[in-house]
């Protein structure tokens, strides 16, 4: 562990009596070229797997994941032309969890990222929406 608080990139949250987490401390990750600061006090449920998909691959495999693809899709994360992207959400997603603290396998991550293109939209345009009305 770094000695160095602000080096500690592990993800620490508290349980909240909706059954979210909330960040005790701001999560940092690089991927797919975009640097991404959750910060501290951002409430995520993590990875959102559908029940019927809760066997491809464990929670705690995708966590960070999750958080980070949560802070995606709430503040329309950019591509390089300055568009909300939800494919660079995914990718991001996808690239974490194979990557990230604890590793989902390939196929664990491709099989989930095709679950977020699938059926993310609807958490997209949920926020999407909400920015509209802001």
């Amino acid at each position: 562990m770094p000695t160095d608080p602000s080096q500690d990139t592990r993800l620490r949250t508290e349980r909240l009596a909706n059954g979210n987490r909330e960040l005790l401390a701001d999560l940092t990750r690089q991927s797919c070229g975009v640097n991404i600061v959750v910060p501290k006090g951002f409430e995520t449920d993590f990875s959102s797997i559908p029940f019927w998909a809760r066997f491809v691959v464990r929670w705690s495999r995708v966590d960070v994941a999750g958080v980070v693809h949560d802070w995606c899709y709430h503040t329309g994360i950019r591509d390089e032309f300055g568009k909300p992207s939800r494919s660079l959400s995914d990718d991001i997603w996808r690239h974490i969890a194979e990557r990230g603290d604890s590793q989902a396998n390939p196929l664990q991550a491709w099989v989930c990222w095709a679950g977020l293109r699938l059926g993310g939209w609807m958490a997209w345009n949920k926020h999407r929406r909400r920015d509209r009305s802001l």
